[in-house]
């Protein structure tokens, strides 16, 4: 990180703010931290955003929170393999025993193969084609 040093507890809470409360609203963030409105808290906000310390805080959050994009591809390419069978749905009468009802849903099986196959760019909405043309240029007297 750029700058190692410790955010104080006001800083925190515009953090925490910041990633909860606030949704990204840096605005909302100082004023849930505590900071006052004395010089605008948009201003406020933005000084306390470009600060090293609080953007590596916030950045530092947002990587250990979200998933990196090989770690969506494996989520989905686990739904995309998952056997039939994991997506059907039994629905037994607990006093009987009987199957009352049986269902199948491959939504979800099929959205993560589309989704897969999107990123491996498997379908194509539009047509290539390649040609060979050969333009000659004439000069003015020349045909």
């Amino acid at each position: 990180m750029a700058d190692e040093r410790r955010l104080t507890p006001k800083q925190q809470r515009f953090v925490n703010a910041y990633l909860g409360a606030a949704k990204g609203n840096g605005t909302e963030a100082a004023r849930l931290a505590g900071y006052k409105a004395g010089t605008g808290l948009r201003v406020t906000a933005h000084d306390v955003l470009t600060n090293p310390s609080v953007r590596a805080a916030i950045d530092a959050q947002l990587a250990a929170e979200t998933l990196s994009a090989a770690e969506v591809l494996r989520h989905l390419t686990d739904v995309g393999m998952a056997e039939w069978h994991e997506f059907v749905e039994v629905v037994v009468n607990p006093r009987t025993g009987e199957t009352m009802r049986v269902r199948m849903d491959l939504t979800n099986k099929v959205k993560a193969l589309e989704l897969l196959g999107k990123y491996h760019k498997l379908f194509t909405d539009k047509q290539e084609s390649t040609s060979n043309v050969l333009i000659r240029e004439y000069a003015d007297g020349d045909a």
